[in-house]
């Protein structure tokens, strides 16, 4: 990833906290104020791999039980990003992943899902100038 779409990814993460929602706070739930712009993030954002990774850090600052495993990412040698997150069957977290799915980053990046609410994502290195050639070959 370079430097400027590393920049932006924490930059929207630093600027859009979790619970900034006037609503929030109800046992942690997210919002659909939250929702919205995990659902329509690449209407927002222009697709690379930065904003892919943003959006993954947005999801990982709403997610109940992060902190306890419920979500691990990895950084590969060749600059990959695995995640594998459980839900932990928290109804929250199920709403995230729902939220997930409606996003790019389901298209581009979702590898598996295995009974229980366990998946593994992988967002690849590739040129940040051409985002459509994603694929298992980049």
């Amino acid at each position: 990833m370079t430097a400027t779409a590393e920049s932006a990814a924490l930059k929207w993460v630093t600027d859009n906290p979790p619970g900034l929602d006037p609503i929030c706070g109800d046992e942690g739930y997210p919002t659909e104020i939250e929702l919205q712009p995990i659902k329509h993030w690449n209407d927002d954002h222009q697709l690379t791999r930065g904003s892919l990774i943003g959006l993954m850090e947005y999801t990982r600052a709403r997610w109940k039980y992060a902190d306890m495993g419920y979500w691990q990412q990895e950084l590969d040698k060749d600059g990959t990003v695995f995640y594998s997150i459980s839900t932990g069957g928290w109804s929250g977290n199920e709403e995230l992943m729902a939220a997930i799915h409606e996003s790019m980053v389901w298209f581009i990046c979702f590898e598996s899902h295995f009974r229980g609410g366990h998946y593994t994502f992988t967002i690849k290195p590739w040129k940040e100038t051409d985002a459509t050639t994603q694929s298992a070959d980049a």
